[in-house]
């Protein structure tokens, strides 16, 4: 599970990358079928707050330059 740079190089994705790819899959099991009620809504607004951080962390280390 990589990414490719342009020049073809392999990319490990991050730590945030790999939890941001976590939490989507969980909110779209979330959005298909729930079998069960309990604390739905609540679980459902974390995960989406914090597919949000996790996605503003992952953008801003795409744009911070690697020394």
């Amino acid at each position: 599970m990589g990414n490719q740079c342009a020049d073809g190089e392999r990319v490990t994705p991050t730590r945030d990358e790999q939890r941001l790819a976590e939490v989507s899959g969980k909110l779209e099991a979330l959005r298909v079928v729930s079998r069960d009620d309990f604390n739905l809504p609540a679980r459902y607004r974390s995960l989406v707050t914090l597919e949000k951080i996790l996605r503003q962390r992952v953008k801003q280390e795409r744009t911070v330059p690697s020394a």
